[in-house]
């Protein structure tokens, strides 16, 4: 059960750094940070006429291809795109976005990987991963909704953040491998760790090819662009789930999305970081009992922490928490500031703040189903969670 136990806190953090988009370009594991999810700045649209509000104009992939007036002009950015390629990426986003919109969600998924990660995540991981995917596809279509047309203005290949992702990847499986060479055939959970990892890599496979779109979408007379990413994977474009991720920088309430995002990956980091401790700490005293109680941090609390072998006090205890975090949540450092609960070796609830654009943000996890409104701080984020 150990064993499972790592193996499942390395997928979680293998999930929190691919499910980010790859979409930061100085980081050396492809994990976008959070400041960057939120206010990633939209590319320069060439000229592009001006955007119907009906969402009928963008219903056939072959129309809107042929159709030179349908944003298609910023030819400078798509010289080393294929037309086939173009057109084949593009209906996969067309159908993707125009399904949104209508709110048909069986004909969005279909042009996704989203069934292969959930069942895959029911078998494997907690019931609370899948269902925090459903509340994903959920909040695309809310956010979709609200749009009655959209315009895809320029494409263009992303092959450095192509090669940066599939590198992260297969750094990941191969750590996973070497896991599994190393478990002993006789262990009660050697074959059903042997299955997950290769559920694994059914779903978390290099990219052969990496297209990404600048888009428009409307609302009326209001107007918001941004990028969308299509990857090729055996062979077929698609939307992969990764992508999916990042289109909560649609809505208005994205920063209160991207917050609960947030939360639940510091959770899954802290008790991905507490199994490592014990793991690592068994034959000591029991360290996990000196991290019992409630911690509170900065972002800047995070840097430059030290590794801590064999803590034999609470100080070095949390200053080995706050290392182990740091490995899988990297994001942690962005953050204004931080809290969370130790209770029988597990986190039982984190909040956190980071700001947005016009003021300190806040979330908690587990989420309470009444804070749709948000919080006024972190301990009524923090007390929500509990």
């Amino acid at each position: 059960m150990q064993m499972k136990k790592i193996l499942c806190g390395m997928i979680a953090a293998m999930m929190l750094g691919s499910l980010a988009g790859c979409a930061n370009e100085n980081s050396s594991t492809g994990e976008a940070s959070v400041t960057e999810i939120l206010n990633a700045e939209s590319s320069e649209a060439g000229t592009t006429a001006e955007a119907d509000s009906n969402a009928e104009t963008t219903a056939s992939a072959d129309e809107s291809s042929a159709d030179s007036g349908n944003g298609q002009s910023d030819t400078e950015k798509s010289e080393d795109v294929s037309d086939a390629d173009k057109k084949a990426a593009q209906a996969v986003l067309e159908t993707f976005l125009d399904s949104a919109i209508k709110g048909d969600r069986e004909k969005m998924l279909s042009v996704t990987n989203f069934d292969a990660y959930t069942e895959g995540m029911k078998r494997f991981l907690e019931e609370d991963d899948a269902d925090d995917m459903e509340d994903l596809v959920a909040a695309i279509l809310e956010t979709f909704g609200h749009y009655d047309g959209f315009e895809i203005l320029s494409c263009a290949r992303d092959e450095d953040e192509r090669k940066e992702y599939n590198e992260y990847i297969q750094r990941n499986i191969t750590d996973l491998d070497d896991e599994i060479a190393e478990m002993d055939t006789s262990d009660p959970d050697y074959e059903e760790s042997k299955a997950f990892i290769e559920w694994i890599k059914t779903v978390f496979v290099p990219y052969e090819d990496m297209l990404v779109f600048t888009v428009r979408t409307t609302a009326g007379d209001e107007a918001d662009e941004d990028e969308i990413s299509i990857a090729k994977i055996g062979g077929e474009w698609i939307m992969d789930v990764n992508f999916m991720d990042t289109m909560a920088g649609y809505v208005e309430e994205s920063e209160s999305v991207a917050a609960a995002v947030t939360a639940k990956s510091l959770y899954n980091a802290i008790n991905t970081s507490l199994v490592d401790i014990d793991a690592e700490n068994a034959t000591e005293n029991d360290v996990l009992k000196l991290l019992e109680g409630e911690h509170q941090f900065t972002g800047d609390d995070f840097d430059d922490v030290k590794q801590v072998d064999q803590p034999k006090t609470k100080e070095e205890a949390v200053e080995a928490l706050k290392y182990k975090i740091t490995v899988y949540f990297s994001d942690v450092t962005e953050l204004t500031e931080l809290k969370f609960a130790v209770k029988d070796g597990c986190c039982t609830a984190t909040a956190v703040g980071f700001e947005g654009e016009d003021d300190t943000v806040y979330a908690g996890y587990p989420a309470d189903s009444d804070s749709e409104e948000g919080f006024a701080s972190l301990d009524e984020a923090f007390e929500a969670a509990k």
